[in-house]
């Protein structure tokens, strides 16, 4: 119980320090880090343990849903390039890097188990960067290089850790499985979001009833970050996938009308 209340409480504390970091100009997320690590010298803190599956199945698909429809996807298409080698080439050099610094750092430990700290450190919080370079008033075309590259990098993390893993546990690494496991990843990821999206759709259509439509699409990013999961794909490439054809079917509507 005594856990509860103090997550409710850091929760709340949560507010001030956003409307301290809006009323200095300052990014949320900083000003929210820094408060945390405030909190953290207080000496008789609980300790608090969340467990990794409600940050990824409660907390992340709706924020990453949200993000996905507020995208400015005619954009993102003229900057694929970019985005793609920052998501692919960017998260590799900083899996090798960091997993080289520790390795230098603690030489008892393997190469391979300090590329999977890389592989974990590798990708960005999408968010966090989102938030960040909106409120520094960065170009509209850096905005969203980071944006789109935040939100794909995941299937790149994902594989490279799973490599690092296997190359810890078996001592054998394979480029071609490497290639073979990422297009895995990234494409079956977005067929899944976009199959789950088109159920959801078709469902959504038939209750005809604009609360429970509202209960229903709610739901929505949940479903897509498990059945993706589920699959053995990236979660958050499917909860994107979903975001994006939610988007699109609005347009598709308004389309088909004005041809009608």
């Amino acid at each position: 119980m005594l856990s509860v209340l103090v997550i409710i409480a850091l929760v709340m504390c949560c507010v001030p320090l956003a409307l301290a970091a809006r009323r200095i100009g300052a990014p949320d997320p900083v000003v929210l880090l820094l408060g945390g690590a405030a909190l953290a010298f207080i000496p008789s803190l609980p300790q608090i343990r969340i467990e990794p599956e409600i940050v990824f199945t409660v907390l992340l698909p709706p924020i990453l849903y949200q993000a996905t429809l507020h995208l400015p996807w005619p954009e993102l298409r003229e900057n694929l390039r970019p985005i793609l080698i920052l998501a692919v080439g960017l998260v590799l050099a900083t899996m090798l890097a960091v997993g080289f610094v520790v390795h230098w750092m603690i030489a008892t430990l393997p190469l391979a188990a300090a590329m999977v700290l890389g592989a974990i450190l590798a990708a960005t919080d999408p968010t966090a960067a989102i938030a960040v370079m909106r409120r520094l008033g960065a170009p509209r075309r850096v905005v969203t290089i980071v944006e789109g590259e935040s939100l794909v990098n995941d299937a790149t993390a994902l594989v490279l850790f799973t490599l690092a893993v296997q190359a810890v546990s078996t001592g054998a690494f394979s480029i071609p499985t490497a290639v073979v496991q990422f297009v895995f990843v990234s494409t079956g990821g977005v067929l899944v979001g976009l199959v789950v999206a088109t159920l959801f759709e078709g469902v959504r259509i038939m209750l005809r009833d604009a609360e429970l439509e509202a209960v229903w699409g709610v739901m929505l990013p949940f479903c897509a970050y498990l059945a993706g999961d589920a699959a053995h794909t990236s979660g958050i490439m499917a909860v994107l996938a979903a975001g994006l054809f939610s988007r699109l079917a609005p347009l598709r509507k308004c389309w088909a009308r004005a041809r009608a």
